[in-house]
């Protein structure tokens, strides 16, 4: 980053995942990696229809709905943020 611009830093000691792993997986990695799935899945799964009427219940035009919610996280993200506060 340049000088006089702001850093965010990502406090990766709340940690999402631990069963069976080496190490503690910090819950950002985790929210990162459940929002990669759903795009994925909302890629593949829904037809064009199912899309179309997600996207109206959200308000939204397909496209933004999929980058809305790929973008923050938003839909996977919920279970994920409740456990963690």
């Amino acid at each position: 980053m340049g000088e006089g611009q702001d850093v965010a830093l990502v406090d990766v000691r709340l940690w999402g995942k631990e069963r069976g792993l080496s190490a503690p997986y910090p819950v950002i990695c985790h929210l990162l990696d459940t929002a990669a799935v759903f795009q994925a899945l909302w890629d593949a799964l829904p037809g064009t229809r199912q899309r179309r009427e997600i996207a109206a219940e959200l308000g939204l035009v397909e496209a933004a709905a999929r980058a809305a919610v790929d973008a923050d996280g938003w839909v996977p993200g919920v279970p994920i943020v409740a456990l963690s506060s």
